[in-house]
């Protein structure tokens, strides 16, 4: 089956060092070193401290649990009338990065990179009917490039959030094992999960001279 991008197509391409970039000046926002895991729920306590800037602007943003349509697990969304971005969590996601379950952590820091990224477009959507965004994710046969997509790009900035690629390459200089016990090291490290360790690494193997220029 071919793969084909699962979201919409968002308001700029991105390619991998793009968004490792990004990432880098997330972490630095918040006061992380490459080494340092991310504190996903004192994130969630403090992310009013943070404010998104989007042409010249700054916007309140939010977090808070509620319920959730479609069987999602977090959303990103725009509040016309309160002019601020708020990240929605279920019950269940908030209880997973109450325990530090990996899951909740990649949900929420997730989201929160839809605002970092499509802040224009999330304002867009705001402006629609539910049905009407239903219908725009649904839509027809997506003809738009996986850097040019919603999700490849949350997903892929996700990664560098939570793995940057100069932790991931102290974390392997300093590794005498192979590969199978290299991920359970990143994942431990990070907080991340055996999988999603699993897929940065090989991104970060595909992608190692352009993601580290990044942290030159």
């Amino acid at each position: 089956m071919t793969k084909v991008p699962r979201g919409i197509k968002a308001e700029r391409p991105y390619s991998y060092a793009d968004l490792e970039q990004v990432g880098l000046q997330f972490r630095e926002q918040i006061g992380l070193s490459a080494r340092q895991k991310v504190d996903a729920l004192g994130l969630y306590d403090t992310i009013q401290d943070y404010p998104v800037v989007v042409a010249g602007r700054s916007y309140q943003l939010g977090c808070r649990v509620g319920k959730l349509d479609d069987g999602l697990e977090a959303q990103a969304q725009f509040l016309p009338d309160r002019q601020e971005y708020e990240v929605v969590l279920t019950e269940e996601t908030y209880k997973w990065l109450e325990t530090g379950n990996p899951r909740g952590t990649w949900g929420f820091i997730h989201e929160v990179d839809h605002i970092v990224l499509h802040p224009n477009l999330l304002q867009s959507l705001a402006g629609l009917s539910p049905i009407s965004r239903a219908a725009l994710y649904r839509g027809g046969p997506k003809t738009h490039r996986f850097c040019e997509d919603t999700e490849w790009q949350a997903d892929a900035l996700t990664g560098a959030v939570i793995m940057p690629a100069e932790g991931i390459r102290i974390i392997e200089s300093d590794s005498r094992r192979g590969d199978s016990l290299l991920v359970q090291e990143i994942a431990r490290a990070f907080g991340a999960s055996p999988e999603a360790a699993s897929h940065r690494l090989d991104t970060y193997r595909r992608q190692r001279t352009n993601l580290l220029a990044v942290h030159i």
